[in-house]
């Protein structure tokens, strides 16, 4: 199933952003200890430079 959502994802993204599969999302707020997410299927907008801003 995962495979297969990517594999769609990924057809409809097209050259608009990325998919990916068990990518870490750093989270970080200013006072706050950071945290991660992991999720099975990923998607990353080109259009969301605040995104990759401290990459």
């Amino acid at each position: 199933m995962q495979a297969r959502f990517s594999i769609l994802l990924t057809q409809w993204a097209g050259d608009r952003g990325e998919v990916g599969s068990e990518y870490r999302f750093y989270l970080y707020e200013e006072g706050e200890k950071p945290s991660s997410l992991v999720p099975d299927v990923a998607y990353c907008s080109f259009d969301a430079d605040w995104l990759f801003k401290n990459l």
